[in-house]
């Protein structure tokens, strides 16, 4: 039996061969980061993917006699992170308050520790920032036309009304330090495009269902925050969000 605790990463999951070995890069440079601690990760749609988060903190539990960290990576609470991860939980410990306190969940990828008015990560900012100069680094330059460098937020979307507030309040970060451009949020739904005069930058970390939708759209693309460039803040917002949870 393990004497520390554990990170469990929660991801949506996805069906997707692509998706899959991103989610399971990220999760092996959370581990590098984090070294000597278990890093394992659990997903919150087990139709598209195992193993489930609820068998994982089953296991984890288990196996440790501390306790058992979950970082939600979502970029906004929705659904998953405001119902799923709490249920998975619940399953796990089969209700036991005392089990259940061994399960910390942290705040979600794209809420500001240090903020509690619901301000954006600022490495998630960071993050979007950094993708978006990449893209901007393949212009051309001074010969583009006007709004050439103006950028999409695209996200996944959500039911849950706040999701759109949080997404909101990115979208002002980003624009007042992006200086090339405008910045709207778009929701990546059947509808969603993009013109020729705009950079696509995904609000998501693993390739799958949406980050084809926002290829599919045209326009020029920025990388997803999953990869290089932004990658390495992306680890490090998850890395801060375990050692806030122990005390570190």
């Amino acid at each position: 039996m393990f004497e520390g605790p554990t990170a469990v990463v929660a991801w949506h999951g996805t069906r997707n061969r692509e998706g899959r070995a991103d989610t399971e890069r990220l999760t092996s440079l959370l581990d590098a980061r984090l070294s000597g601690i278990r890093v394992v990760a659990g997903f919150v749609d087990e139709e598209v993917q195992a193993p489930a988060l609820a068998d994982v903190l089953t296991a984890e539990l288990a196996s440790t006699s501390a306790e058992v960290v979950v970082i939600p990576a979502f970029v906004a609470a929705g659904y998953h992170v405001g119902h799923d991860i709490g249920a998975a939980a619940q399953v796990a410990t089969r209700g036991d308050r005392g089990q259940l306190n061994r399960v910390l969940v942290t705040p979600h990828l794209g809420r500001d520790l240090r903020d509690q008015r619901g301000a954006p990560e600022p490495r998630l900012v960071d993050a979007v920032l950094a993708s978006a100069a990449a893209a901007l680094g393949t212009e051309a330059g001074d010969d583009l036309p006007a709004g050439a460098r103006d950028l999409v937020l695209a996200s996944a979307g959500s039911s849950f009304e706040s999701v759109g507030v949080e997404i909101e309040r990115l979208r002002a970060a980003v624009a007042a330090r992006y200086c090339a451009g405008e910045v709207r949020h778009a929701v990546l739904d059947a509808s969603f495009d993009v013109n020729t005069r705009e950079i696509c930058v995904p609000l998501l970390l693993a390739r799958g269902f949406f980050a084809g939708r926002a290829r599919d759209a045209g326009g020029r693309q920025a990388p997803l925050l999953g990869d290089a460039p932004a990658v390495d803040n992306i680890i490090e917002a998850l890395a801060e969000r375990f050692l806030g949870a122990i005390g570190e």
